[in-house]
């Protein structure tokens, strides 16, 4: 399943992910290809059938990130699920406000999370309550930022050795 995927990915051919029998492997090689070339029409192809679906809509999350990557907030209006939408519209607010509209706790850290990498705002990281977040948040502002002082606020002894380790030069 996931080789077709990454080659219906590098080849944009959303043909190939019909070929795939699993609805959820289809609906992230969808994801995938449309993110791939960046045409949100390929997330209409998406299926919302299964339970799995119900919980996380992948067309939703294809519809978001392809939103973000071309720097396009009308694309969040496709978006059906509130905390998702919030989440799309987030990301073109530096404030972080829509965050905290958003219910579902993952998402939100996820939002937050992207919030600080985009402004490079350690702030934002130190008021995330999760450990992992929080140290995923330091993780993506020292990567951004391109600075490994900020390795040595991650709390994971394992991640901050790996991740030094990343951005030294």
């Amino acid at each position: 399943g996931s080789c077709m995927v990454e080659v219906a990915k590098v080849s944009g051919n959303k043909e190939i992910c019909k070929l795939l029998n699993e609805e959820y492997d289809q609906n992230q090689c969808f994801k995938g290809v449309a993110t791939a070339i960046m045409d949100a029409s390929v997330c209409d192809e998406i299926t919302t059938g299964s339970t799995f679906e119900k919980l996380r809509s992948t067309k939703d999350e294809c519809f978001r990130e392809i939103a973000i990557v071309k720097e396009d907030k009308v694309l969040c209006e496709q978006v059906k699920n509130a905390d998702v939408k919030n989440w799309c519209l987030a990301s073109f607010d530096d404030s972080g406000e829509l965050c905290k509209k958003i219910e579902d706790a993952t998402f939100r850290l996820d939002c937050q999370v992207g919030i600080a990498i985009k402004t490079q705002d350690l702030s934002i990281c130190e008021s995330i309550v999760s450990l992992s977040k929080k140290d995923e948040c330091f993780e993506g502002v020292a990567i951004a930022m391109k600075d490994k002082e900020i390795c040595e606020e991650i709390l994971d002894e394992y991640s901050k050795d790996s991740w030094t380790f990343e951005i030294e030069y």
